[in-house]
């Protein structure tokens, strides 16, 4: 009829709407839990949602978009009453928009600055290259410089795999040797020739000696440069091997970190015990005096401030609603000190703070024994 008269025709708006309220808010909902995003000390940001603006407390995610995905996905299998509608579970893209909307940054800013590794790796590194271009050459050179950097990424990378092996008699392996205490007259280098990787470093520190001292000549100056370069190379020694060490302690650790979990989730399984939690605990970082640190916006004004974490892990029964498959999901709940009246890092502050964490999961977590 409008088109007979002359007259244009109205346009309607039209929404085409690909989710639902409640795939919308479980999303959120799983996006929040404690096990995905850490809630930091400082700042908010504003989110605009329609006509209003709503401001949130800046939170970061603990995964990246593509775990968080994947976990929303299987979470949804597990707990959501079958069949789901057809926008009950939400697409990737829509399911992105959400993380980047309700949370402020990436996974990595999370991540602890291994101060270990800088300390007894990297500086001491940094400091045979600087001998190798002071007292070496043309093709030395390059060859040592070539050698340095496999002895790092061997520390780095290949050194927690020698530790663990026990299948052979090679003195540098097996956890049970690294951790015992020395015996009276052992020879501890009497196998070393059966693995090669373990003597690599050793050798570099040897032929890097050999050339400070092929280098020195009958000048005062150069001769003093060459003391005090051989005794920081026994220095550095000493750190590569504490590194080695760390390393040892650190698998162990691991391993029986992981063997208690396997524990917890099969009487989890077997018995619906949820009854058992593993705590994690450290000191995360004292906000101090560096330049660094004071010149980001995230450290700013928190100079002396001890930061304490806790990490309390439990499983809970679920069963899959299609296959009635029962298992365990791992929850993790992340607590977060911060002492007052004090900076100092000792035995009975860190005694404190596990005290006020044990009284956190009494209140909090009743199922924990």
């Amino acid at each position: 009829a409008a088109l007979e008269l002359g007259e244009t025709l109205a346009q309607k708006p039209r929404t085409n709407i690909r989710y639902s309220e409640e795939g919308v808010q479980t999303a959120v909902s799983f996006i929040l839990r404690p096990s995905n995003v850490g809630t930091l000390s400082w700042g908010t940001k504003l989110v605009s949602i329609g006509n209003d603006v709503i401001e949130l407390p800046k939170v970061v995610r603990r995964r990246n978009c593509k775990a968080l995905y994947d976990a929303y996905v299987k979470h949804c299998k597990t707990h959501l009453a079958q069949p789901v509608s057809r926008y009950a579970v939400l697409g990737r893209s829509i399911f992105f928009q959400i993380v980047q909307t309700v949370t402020s940054g990436d996974f990595k800013l999370l991540r602890a600055v291994d101060y270990v590794t800088g300390i007894l790796v990297h500086s001491p590194v940094s400091s045979l290259q600087d001998m190798v271009d002071t007292f070496a050459t043309g093709a030395q050179r390059r060859e040592l410089t070539m050698h340095i950097e496999l002895m790092r990424n061997f520390l780095k990378v290949q050194y927690a795999k020698h530790i663990v092996r026990d299948d052979d008699e090679a003195s540098t392996h097996g956890l049970g040797h690294a951790l015992s205490p020395p015996c009276p007259g052992e020879e501890t280098d009497v196998n070393n020739d059966q693995c090669n990787g373990c003597k690599y470093v050793p050798h570099v520190l040897g032929r890097i000696r050999e050339a400070i001292i092929g280098a020195q000549t009958d000048d005062e100056t150069c001769s003093t440069l060459a003391e005090d370069a051989l005794q920081v190379l026994d220095d550095i020694g000493e750190k590569l091997t504490l590194y080695m060490g760390h390393i040892a302690r650190v698998v162990n650790q691991q391993r029986e970190i992981a063997s208690a979990v396997q524990d917890m989730e099969r009487a989890c399984v077997e018995h619906n015990d949820s009854s058992t939690a593993l705590v994690l605990v450290d000191w995360k970082m004292k906000f101090e005096a560096m330049s660094q640190r004071e010149t980001t916006q995230q450290h700013y004004g928190k100079r002396g401030l001890a930061w304490h974490g806790c990490m309390i892990s439990f499983f809970k029964q679920v069963t899959d609603a299609d296959t009635g498959e029962v298992s365990a999901e791992r929850v993790n709940v992340y607590l977060d000190q911060i002492m007052e009246g004090g900076s100092k890092q000792g035995v009975w502050s860190t005694a404190g703070m596990i005290e006020a964490c044990l009284h956190f999961i009494e209140k909090n977590l009743p199922n924990v024994e």
